[in-house]
């Protein structure tokens, strides 16, 4: 009997190395992020990383590459090592900037690993106009004065340029008017006039919305947004076939990355998004903490992905 003990404790501890959750074999994890420090993504991916950097006790660094439509940011992350050392943060951009391209430098579909939904956020439409003050306004006077209504959203391939294209499908000819500038530009702009309407996430717009500059007109998304309740969508408002828009992003990782890393970095993502001090924060930022599967990912990658194509396609756009 008591040879048989030690023969299961020795196979238990030859067992416990394969059963232990892996560790990270480098000093520093690398996030790659798409857009600026002043995102609203980057200021919840900071809030995450914190929370990572307690858990898996490496520091965490945020490496920004905003601009050209999410290439240099999709494509330092497709080159690399598999290590668990650098991971990235795959958005709405690269959904729909590569049906701007002739040759697209990456398929967000392929290649990169997913990890974990980390958030969505509507995007809503803003005005400072006076003769607009619902959204109902605001599609007689684009509908009785065609390609005279200014309406501003990041740049050609956002989230927010696709929901342009997509009013203008829906009979609504408004003229888009997408920015290179910085983020805060747009809601200088709608207030000096030059702008009648910006499309863009709450956080952008929140300062003026307080401060009563700017007034929102309805949400993207087919439910409201918590933390301006009574703003309706725009299926509410008049386009009760809009396609659902928002914008996103997920966690995901270069190609190879292995199977018990992918678990390891979902299981803290989701505990982490479920924190009620986190979710708090969140429901300030106007975003809404989104834990999920590796799967449900790539199911949204692919979702997003296909809709996206199809309004690029109908709106005929030239490719670059």
């Amino acid at each position: 009997m008591t040879r048989i003990v030690v023969m299961l404790l020795l196979a238990a501890a030859f067992a416990t190395p394969a059963l232990a959750a892996p560790r990270l074999s480098c000093n520093t994890l690398t996030i790659i992020h798409p857009y600026g420090p002043g995102s609203t993504s980057a200021s919840v991916l900071r809030l995450v990383a914190e929370e990572l950097h307690v858990r898996l006790k490496v520091p965490v660094v945020i490496y920004y590459r905003p601009g050209a439509l999410g290439v240099p940011s999709a494509t330092a992350l497709l080159r690399a090592a598999p290590d668990g050392c650098t991971l990235g943060v795959l958005a709405g951009i690269h959904t729909s900037s590569p049906w701007f391209m002739k040759e697209p430098p990456y398929n967000p579909t392929q290649g990169f690993v997913p990890i974990a939904h980390v958030l969505q956020f509507p995007n809503m439409l803003v005005t400072a106009d006076v003769r607009m003050r619902t959204f109902g306004d605001f599609l007689r006077i684009a509908r009785a004065h065609p390609g005279t209504v200014n309406t501003g959203t990041m740049s050609t391939g956002s989230p927010d340029y696709l929901t342009g294209l997509l009013l203008k499908e829906a009979g609504v000819p408004v003229n888009l008017v997408p920015y290179t500038k910085e983020a805060a530009q747009m809601p200088l702009d709608i207030l000096n006039g030059s702008l009648h309407v910006g499309i863009q996430n709450y956080f952008a717009f929140s300062g003026a919305l307080q401060q009563g500059g700017l007034w929102p007109l309805a949400v993207t998304t087919a439910q409201r947004l918590k933390k301006i309740p009574d703003v309706p969508t725009i299926r509410e408002s008049g386009l009760p076939n809009f396609a659902e828009t928002k914008s996103w992003n997920g966690l995901v990782g270069p190609p190879g990355l292995p199977q018990d890393m992918v678990t390891l970095f979902n299981g803290h993502i989701s505990e982490i998004l479920r924190m009620p001090e986190l979710v708090r924060k969140l429901d300030e930022l106007g975003v809404q903490g989104a834990p999920g599967s590796p799967a449900e990912l790539a199911d949204l990658i692919a979702a997003e992905y296909r809709m996206q194509g199809d309004a690029v396609r109908k709106a005929g756009i030239a490719l670059q």
